[in-house]
């Protein structure tokens, strides 16, 4: 009887260079961009775009006696502004080679360049500080709730009043501003982990969930009285906005656009390319719909303010 030698695992060194493997790549989690798409975009073919609006107003109508004459004050104010356009700009060089050795690269690299403007023009579009060459943003446009508005004074004025009635008292101050007839709040911009706490989680002392103010849209997100909530991580937590988004537009210069070089620099020499996405553009909101965007920078201080004793 002889014994034949056997094949076991460690005949093979490596053996997980056999392994099956999945062919796509996992990305590290990223936010999605939200706020470009609030507003309508304005194509813009010159650098400067120029737009009038009433300055000053006076409407004096006046009640006479029949046959009389009227001494009246009304006329209005016509003024020319002027907004620009900003720039956002990314570049990646990359090896020649090495997208030819792994050609899923390419696409990968397209992506990577593509998802960085993206991110950015987002930030932009709700935190641009309005100093070139940053946009103009939903922040910046943005004014401070004030309990006291005289538009509407909420101050100490709401029975145990919560999260939604905080929102609720600033689309009522966005509506009165605009004289109840040019604004109509219709986004509601807030943290995700606030809108869990303050809102999803909301209970009775039955604990029957509440509030009916809340509801879904046919697409199944969230809505305030009628108002869509969009939520997003460049939002930190005790923050949140009220606008009407019809009041802003996109100024749109140049679409997120992407060239490629392959003689930038020492490219030539080191056999490298470069890749380079930008675009140009703004957010423009007239300064008489300025009054349609409304922030809180502390949501407990601001509810305090408005809970009634």
């Amino acid at each position: 009887l002889t014994v034949k030698a056997s094949q076991s695992y460690g005949d093979i060194t490596l053996g997980e260079d056999f392994a099956q493997m999945r062919m796509s790549i996992t990305d590290i989690p990223v936010r999605m961009p939200k706020f470009r798409d609030l507003f309508s975009t304005i194509p813009l073919s010159t650098e400067f775009y120029k737009y009038p609006e009433q300055e000053t107003v006076v409407r004096d109508a006046q009640n006479v006696a029949i046959c009389s004459p009227v001494t009246s004050n009304t006329k209005e104010t016509v003024i020319v502004r002027t907004i620009g356009t900003v720039v956002v700009k990314d570049m990646i060089d990359f090896c020649i080679d090495f997208v030819e050795d792994y050609p899923f690269m390419r696409s990968r690299i397209d992506k990577l360049i593509n998802e960085s403007l993206a991110l950015r023009i987002d930030q932009q579009v709700l935190l641009g500080s309005g100093v070139a060459p940053e946009m103009f943003s939903i922040d910046s446009y943005s004014s401070e709730i004030s309990a006291a508005n005289p538009a509407c004074d909420v101050s100490a004025s709401i029975q145990a009043a919560n999260y939604i009635d905080l929102v609720s008292a600033m689309a009522t101050q966005i509506i009165e501003l605009g004289q109840q007839n040019a604004y109509d709040p219709n986004v509601v911009i807030v943290n995700k982990c606030d809108w869990f706490k303050e809102v999803e989680s909301l209970k009775d002392l039955d604990n029957n969930y509440l509030d009916t103010r809340v509801a879904r849209d046919i697409n199944g997100m969230p809505t305030i009285n009628g108002m869509r909530v969009v939520w997003s991580p460049l939002v930190p937590q005790n923050e949140l906005y009220v606008l009407d988004s019809n009041k802003g537009e996109i100024l749109d210069r140049r679409d997120i656009t992407i060239d490629v070089a392959f003689e930038n620099r020492d490219n030539f020499e080191s056999e490298l390319a470069t890749i380079k996405g930008r675009a140009r553009l703004n957010l423009l909101v007239d300064v008489n719909n300025q009054n349609a965007f409304m922030k809180c920078s502390d949501v407990a201080t601001a509810i305090a303010a408005i809970t009634k004793p």
